[in-house]
């Protein structure tokens, strides 16, 4: 994340929430459905 621009995990997480409306995690585990099928 260093290379973002954000020296803290929990504001980078803040800050993604904000921005897509969605977790790191919760982005992560939607765009993965179907990736092994």
């Amino acid at each position: 994340m260093l290379l973002l621009g954000f020296s803290d995990t929990s504001y980078f997480s803040r800050f993604f929430r904000r921005s897509t409306g969605q977790t790191p995690l919760e982005f992560r585990n939607e765009n993965r459905k179907g990736q092994f099928t």
